[in-house]
């Protein structure tokens, strides 16, 4: 985990970027274009301009950060992964693009009533091959 880190740290700071921490983000303000974060520190508060914010938030806290409305909370359990990638993954489904946005919500599955997908059902007699056992015995 440290190496992804660590690489995720030099790219922000050969692009530019300064890496402050013991700072608690208040407040984040954006206009599209650029943004302002309000922080806090054992010192008082400060303000820091930016052209991007990168933000490791769940959307509810994000939301209170913006000071806008916070979203529904998601159905089910939430996951991060975090990856560095050569390249944009290879989907089994076509139309989806993992180099554009998501739909907007009118037209996402879920807004639409098409939510969850359907589950393919397997014939019987047709289960996918069973992977053998790892010993775990000692000699």
């Amino acid at each position: 985990m440290g190496a992804l880190t660590d690489a995720l740290a030099a790219a922000a700071r050969s692009a530019g970027a300064v890496i402050a921490t013991g700072h608690e983000a208040v407040r984040v303000d954006s206009d599209g274009k650029t943004a302002e974060v309000t922080y806090r520190t054992a010192d008082g508060e400060g303000v820091a301009a930016a052209r991007h914010v990168l933000v490791n938030a769940s959307p509810h806290e994000l939301a209170t950060l913006m000071g806008d409305p916070a979203p529904e909370p998601a159905e089910g359990a939430q996951l991060k992964v975090n990856m560095l990638l050569t390249r944009l993954p290879r989907l089994r489904d076509d139309s989806v693009d993992p180099g554009r946005p998501s739909p907007a919500p009118s037209t996402s599955p879920r807004a639409t009533g098409n939510w969850p997908p359907p589950t393919p059902r397997r014939p019987p007699g047709n289960s996918p091959p069973r992977r053998p056992r790892r010993s775990t015995a000692t000699r």
